[in-house]
């Protein structure tokens, strides 16, 4: 998700999710072009494996969303709204019901690759959460740097905006226990030299 309009009154929020689209639309294409290829040979088999690859590719255009998030001091109101192939949806609730912003980071894991995924909630009244994806990091964790950094300086700038706290929740990154841990080093030394 990507901050794309920032002023003293107003915030906007958007995540075009392109990459999804490119990769449905891709699916679908060479599903539909295999499938025209095979489909007058009559053979079961590579007709079944294409419907495969047509229905993946329809799966992934329809469930990839479109969001976009304004948040307009103005008229003190918070806009939520979510667009798929199939049906669009949106929600409008007035800033002043948004108690808090929360950072969630997890650990997704396969057997080739490790993934962060993070998640901003718009915690409302009541405990009510509106959670969107925020991001997501691939790869194994980057000690020398702190790549996490540039997402949690994005969820600051919305609770900042919002004048609300912001709370994260997810283990520390490599960089920041590895800082932790020299923090802790150092003290122990400066202990000893006394």
């Amino acid at each position: 998700m990507k901050i794309t309009t920032e002023g003293s009154s107003l915030m906007a929020l958007k995540d075009y999710n392109t990459s999804h689209f490119f990769g449905g639309f891709i699916f679908l294409a060479v599903g539909i072009v295999a499938l025209l290829a095979f489909l007058p040979s009559g053979e079961i088999l590579p007709i079944a494996f294409t419907g495969i690859f047509v229905l993946a590719g329809l799966g992934i255009l329809a469930s990839t969303k479109l969001v976009n998030i304004t948040l307009n001091k103005g008229t003190s109101k918070a806009r939520f709204s979510l667009w798929s192939i199939i049906k669009q949806e949106a929600r409008e609730v007035s800033l002043q019901t948004i108690t808090g912003i929360t950072l969630e980071k997890e650990h997704i894991s396969s057997r080739r690759s490790t993934r962060r995924q993070f998640i901003i909630n718009f915690v409302l009244e009541g405990g009510e959460a509106l959670p969107f994806e925020f991001g997501s990091l691939s790869g194994g964790m980057d000690i020398l740097t702190n790549p996490e950094e540039g997402i949690r300086n994005k969820a600051k700038e919305v609770a900042a905006f919002l004048n609300v706290p912001l709370k994260e929740i997810g283990p520390p990154s490599a960089a920041e226990t590895l800082s932790a841990v020299k923090d802790v080093i150092m003290s122990k030394m400066e202990k000893h030299k006394q």
